[in-house]
C-alpha cells in the first residue's frame, strides 16, 4: 500500500478585463457561478465555435492544434491516441489527467492511452486546459495538467443529422437530439457511426457510438442519469520493411494478415447536484466502466494469438463547496475508485487497484488581481 500526502499554495495574480471587453464566465462540472472556485482556472478554454470553424473529425485533431500539447495518434484516425504536457513522453497516459465532465477517462492501474475517440466532436461545448500540476485538485495523474472536456447541455432543445463521406470507402452518420419531455425532465441522445477501409490494406475500421442522458431538475438542483455504449474494431496492418515501402507503401505483409483489434465501452453514471442552502452547494457522480476486448498482433514469422483484456472502473466522488465569506470558498471531496484488470498475453496480468483520496481547498481572493488557493489532499493507493 502506498499512502501518499500532497499540499499545494498557489497565487493566481488574474488579469482585468477592460469595459469593452465580454467577462466569460466558466462553469466547471455543473456548479453555480457564485461557489466557482477562485483559483486554478483554465490556461486554456476552446468553445464551441472555435471547435466548429476548425473543421477537426475527432477530438485528437481538436487538441493537436494548441500550443503545449504534443498529440500522438497512433493510427491517424484517432482510435489510439495520447495527450502530453511539460514532455513526459511515454509516460503522459500517467500523467495528463483528462476528464469528462469532471470524470476521469485516464486507466490508473494500467498505461493504456484513454480513449479520447469515445467523445464525439459535436457533442463537446468547451474545452478547458489547465497546464502544470493540479494534483491537490484533482489528484492522481493530474502531475503534467488537466484536460476537461465538457459536453453540450441537456436543457437546450436540438435535433441534427449529418453525413460524410470520403476517400478510402469512408462514411460517418452522426446525430443528436435534446428534447424537454416536460417542465422539469429533458432526455438527450447522440451517436455516432463510421467505418472506413483507410490508407493502408488490411487496416478497415468500424466504430459505434451511443449515449442517453437523461436529466431531472429542481429548483435546489437536479439528478441525472447517464448510459453510453462503444464498439470498435480495426485490422492492423503491421511494419513494413525498406524494400516493402519502396514497392508499395500501402501493402500489409502476410504475417499480419490476421492481426485486429476490438473493444467494447459500456459507461453508466448518476450525477448530481443539490443545494444545501444559499451558500453551499453538494455535488458528485458514481459511475462505472465496463470495457472488454481483445487483440491479436503478430511479429514477423511469429503469428500471434487473440490476446482478451477486460477492464472494470467503479468510482464515487462526492463533493461539498461554499462559502464562509464573500472571498472565500472551501470544497472539500472524496475521491474512491476500485479497478479490476486483466490481460491472458503470454502470461495472466490481474490487478485490483483502490484508491481512497480526501482533500480541502480554500480559494481566497485576496484583492482585484491577486487570488490564493492551498489547499490539502491525502491519498492511499492499493494494488494486488
Amino acid at each position: 500500500m502506498r499512502t501518499l500526502l500532497y499540499g499545494a499554495l498557489l497565487l493566481a495574480p488574474t488579469i482585468a478585463l477592460s469595459n469593452e471587453s465580454e467577462t466569460q464566465i466558466l462553469i466547471t462540472s455543473g456548479l453555480s457561478d457564485k461557489l466557482q472556485p477562485i483559483g486554478l482556472q483554465p490556461d486554456t478554454v476552446i468553445d464551441r465555435e472555435t471547435i466548429r470553424h476548425s473543421q477537426a473529425r475527432n477530438l485528437a485533431e481538436v487538441l493537436s492544434g494548441q500550443a503545449g500539447l504534443q498529440v500522438t495518434d497512433l493510427f491517424g484516425n484517432g482510435l489510439q491516441t495520447s495527450v502530453d504536457m511539460r514532455g513526459f513522453g511515454p509516460t503522459a497516459g500517467s500523467n495528463v489527467l483528462i476528464l469528462v465532465d469532471g470524470r476521469r477517462l485516464n486507466n490508473s492501474s494500467d498505461t493504456g492511452a484513454p480513449a479520447l475517440y469515445r467523445i464525439p466532436v459535436d457533442s463537446i461545448e468547451r474545452i478547458e486546459i489547465t497546464r502544470g500540476s493540479a494534483g491537490v485538485r484533482y489528484g492522481n495523474q493530474a502531475v503534467g495538467g488537466v484536460i476537461n472536456i465538457i459536453t453540450r447541455d441537456t436543457d437546450l432543445p436540438r435535433a441534427f443529422v449529418e453525413t460524410t463521406a470520403g476517400s478510402y470507402n469512408s462514411i460517418e452518420g452522426v446525430f443528436g437530439l435534446t428534447q424537454n419531455l416536460s417542465e422539469s425532465v429533458s432526455l438527450h441522445l447522440d451517436g455516432n457511426y463510421q467505418e472506413s477501409d483507410n490508407y493502408r490494406d488490411n487496416n478497415a475500421m468500424t466504430l459505434r457510438y451511443l449515449n442517453a442522458r437523461l436529466k431531472k431538475t429542481h429548483a435546489d438542483g437536479f439528478v441525472e442519469l447517464e448510459v453510453s455504449g462503444n464498439q470498435d474494431w480495426w485490422q492492423l496492418p503491421g511494419a513494413l520493411n525498406d524494400s516493402e515501402l519502396q514497392s508499395n507503401r500501402r501493402q500489409s505483409a502476410d504475417d499480419f494478415a490476421g492481426d485486429y483489434s476490438k473493444r467494447n465501452y459500456v459507461t453508466s453514471a448518476i450525477t448530481i447536484e443539490q443545494a444545501v442552502n444559499q451558500n453551499w452547494l453538494l455535488t458528485g457522480d458514481i459511475s462505472y466502466r465496463d470495457e472488454t476486448g481483445e487483440f491479436q498482433n503478430s511479429f514477423r514469422g511469429s503469428p500471434s494469438p487473440a490476446y482478451p483484456q477486460i477492464r472494470k472502473v467503479t468510482s464515487f466522488q462526492p463533493r461539498l463547496i461554499g462559502k464562509i465569506f464573500e472571498n472565500t470558498r472551501l470544497t472539500f471531496g472524496i475521491d474512491l475508485e476500485n479497478t479490476d484488470y486483466s490481460l491472458d498475453a503470454v502470461v495472466l496480468q490481474e490487478v485490483t487497484q483502490r484508491i481512497q483520496d480526501g482533500f480541502v481547498i480554500g480559494d481566497i481572493q485576496l484583492t482585484e488581481k491577486l487570488s490564493l488557493s492551498s489547499g490539502l489532499r491525502y491519498s492511499s493507493i492499493e494494488n494486488d
